[in-house]
């Protein structure tokens, strides 16, 4: 019996009146594991494979009777990705007569008050919104989630490495609560390593199995590689020219790792566009562009049809979002990871079923960077997730929004409910305890004859927009220009009235900043005086940078696959980093007395170890200990001595707990900027950036390898 025997008829008919010439790989799969077990579901496969009907049709097939309740719920990291999948799946119940509400900031209010006097059907909604209404409207959450069958979670590997995935199964645990039966779970996702999957499997909780559905196929893919060496900050004008005479063929995304790239590249291609007169439309995309350019980008992009475009854009356009025929990603520099440069990839070639990957670098380092992800890429090795630890910062925000939602419980009803949540790790009942009553001590909580309420010091947290989210928030200024909003961007050292910076594909002169209304006036700048933007490109795995360091070991293996400048590029990098003995911890001594190591190690390891130099170091501040991670070294008087002490008598997590517990001041630069964690005991603070900050393991690990 084919898959889509068992699908309902107004279903059949859907799929037929679609056009669909058969089911996809995931779709057969999906529909006949739901029907024939009653597990939950991880849908592990590449973008545009289908995956969204894959998990939507059975769950609508399963459903017997629609009314008293919503009965699936969606859950998006994106309200992008809601819009896109809310005119899917109309489309799709238009067919059955079931309504489907979206529910996020820029929702219809209409349709949200109609879902609240009727609550039935599907429901598309973010974790931000989806934790608003359970304290906003504790007492319509039975009605509303009590007949839930099915929850679908998509970009799921994107919740399991985040505090705000944390977040999203604590909201999880809340709604189960109100279900008359368990709910079933789908988890969506196109970038999961095989160490993952118990990772995903587990993170639905509860007592049903969970099934890891897979589809390995992959576009046929091109690629191109151009490396052009500078010693200047900007990028070399071939490599911008190149992307050039690519997007006058091909509808493109650009993938820089920083903003200010996106923003160099932007305006170098429409000048070029100016000078040429090319018809492709030039955007750029990121977080700091007014959200009305990068809606006027996405909307371009979903409904060109022979026009071409280029949108040059951070991880915003990474995830799955629906942007029409692109036919080609650039990435410019190395990929952050090897799951970012998959993920950006499966933007490409979906019409075709071809993708085309154009690399670019300008630095040597870069250049062994995109050698190393794309190699892993293509062996199908993409990192292991390192889901968070000792989540205090979400335990925090959970015991304040419990409260909201009860409007008041005892302590020991609190207590009872944090832990049935089953989201906190190794958090145990008596650390939870001790949060509970720090907060009490800080009067973030009051006990009011015996039930604990949210406390007056806390009113103005909870009533913050941001209560919700578990973005770590920043502090940025609104760009306007002649009373329009161009975007934001934090304010630095180099931003000054006078200076240039690039923001939405143009250059503008900054004319006034107002920090009292955190606003920068500009004009369009007409002179030609460098701008400035900054932005960086997160942490580098430990494997891309294992990979690195292989990749230099087997220059001669390689020597065919590239041309001659990446090959002598190499080179250069393998003669002056690595050991002659094959060794791979190469110390450079300079004429100052400094040594530098070279460790081809990950993010984390490079900042635990310079942690451990420093204590080791005991504090001395002569001694001027700097991390270059870029190039994966450390710097510093007496290096050498420092490492051989620690080889020989490995620092342990009290000796690293002690040390912040020591120095308040580094715990406290070490904190800033991570939500809800100075509202922590000083232990558990420590605790929390120990076990996610640095890799102490991981790194002592390290260090015995290269002890003699």
């Amino acid at each position: 019996m084919s898959a889509i025997d068992l699908l309902q008829p107004n279903v059949v008919k859907y799929i037929f009146d679609q056009g669909w010439p058969a089911l996809r790989k995931i779709q057969e799969a999906s529909i006949r594991h739901a029907h024939e077990s009653g597990d939950n579901l991880i849908l592990a496969a590449p973008t545009a494979s289908g995956k969204t009907e894959a998990a939507f049709l059975p769950a609508i097939n399963d459903i017997q009777n629609w009314s008293q309740g919503i009965k699936i719920v969606y859950i998006s990291p994106l309200i992008a990705l809601i819009n896109d999948q809310f005119k899917r799946i109309t489309e799709l119940c238009e067919y059955l007569d079931v309504p489907v509400t979206s529910w996020h900031g820029e929702a219809s209010q209409a349709k949200k008050k109609q879902l609240l006097k009727d609550p039935r059907g599907i429901l598309l909604i973010t974790p931000e919104s989806l934790e608003a209404m359970l304290t906003r409207r504790p007492g319509e959450a039975e009605a509303l989630f009590g007949g839930t069958e099915w929850v679908i979670v998509d970009e799921l590997h994107s919740f399991l490495d985040t505090s705000r995935g944390v977040h999203v199964r604590s909201i999880l645990g809340r709604i189960r609560e109100f279900a008359k039966k368990q709910p079933r779970y789908v988890g969506m996702t196109a970038t999961l390593n095989r160490e993952s999957y118990i990772l995903a499997k587990d993170f639905f909780g509860g007592d049903r199995d969970a099934r890891v559905l897979l589809d390995n196929d992959r576009n046929e893919l091109t690629i191109t590689l151009l490396y052009k060496p500078t010693t200047t900050p900007g990028l070399p004008a071939e490599i911008i020219d190149d992307i050039f005479e690519y997007s006058r063929q091909e509808s493109m995304l650009v993938f820089p790792n920083a903003r200010g790239r996106v923003e160099e590249i932007a305006v170098g291609l429409k000048k070029r566009a100016k000078k040429h007169r090319s018809n492709t439309r030039y955007f750029a995309h990121h977080a700091s562009i007014d959200k009305e350019l990068r809606l006027e980008a996405e909307e371009f992009a979903k409904t060109a049809r022979q026009e071409l475009f280029t949108i040059c854009c951070t991880s915003t356009l990474e995830l799955g979002i629906d942007i029409g025929a692109v036919d080609s990603v650039a990435q410019v520099e190395g990929a952050p990871s090897v799951a970012s440069l998959a993920q950006r990839l499966g933007r490409s070639g979906r019409q075709l079923r071809h993708s085309i990957l154009h690399l670019y670098s300008s630095r040597e380092w870069s250049l062994l960077q995109s050698i190393a992800t794309l190699e892993l890429y293509q062996q199908g090795d993409i990192e292991p997730v390192e889901p968070i630890r000792k989540p205090y910062n979400v335990l925090v925000q959970q015991v304040l929004s419990l409260l909201l939602q009860y409007s008041g419980l005892t302590q020991s009803e609190l207590l009872a409910k944090l832990t049935r949540l089953n989201c906190w790790g190794d958090i145990t009942t008596a650390d939870i305890e001790s949060v509970i009553d720090h907060l009490l001590k800080i009067d973030f909580i009051e006990d009011v004859e015996g039930c604990c309420v949210v406390g007056l010091a806390a009113e103005r947290t909870v009533q913050s927009k941001d209560f919700y989210a578990h973005f770590d928030p920043k502090i940025e200024f609104k760009v306007v220009h002649d009373h329009e909003h161009v975007g934001e961007i934090p304010l630095n050292t180099t931003t000054v009235p006078g200076a240039n910076i690039y923001l939405a594909a143009r250059i503008w002169k900054i004319t006034e900043i107002d920090t009292y209304s955190k606003k920068i006036y500009v004009i369009p700048a007409k002179d030609g005086k460098p701008p400035i933007f900054g932005g960086n490109s997160g942490d580098i795995s430990h494997k891309v940078r294992r990979k690195m360091f292989a990749c230099l070991q087997n220059i001669g293996a390689n020597s065919s696959h590239y041309d001659q400048p990446v090959i002598e590029a190499l080179a250069k990098l393998a003669k002056e980093n690595l050991t002659q003995d094959g060794r791979d911890f190469l110390i450079k001594h300079a004429p100052n007395s400094k040594q530098t190591v070279m460790t081809f190690a990950g993010s984390k390891i490079n900042r635990t170890l310079l942690l451990l130099l420093e204590i080791v170091n005991q504090g001395d501040l002569a001694e001027d200990f700097t991390l270059d991670d870029f190039e994966s070294s450390i710097t510093c008087p007496n290096l050498e001595r420092y490492l051989t002490t620690l080889m020989g008598h490995p620092l342990s997590d009290e000796d690293v707990m002690g040390w912040f517990d020591v120095n308040e001041h580094v715990l406290a630069d070490a904190t800033v900027g991570i939500k809800y964690l100075s509202l922590l005991p000083k232990a558990a603070q420590i605790d929390y950036l120990v076990s996610n900050h640095f890799d102490l393991g991981a790194t002592n690990e390290f260090l015995s390898q290269h002890h003699k």
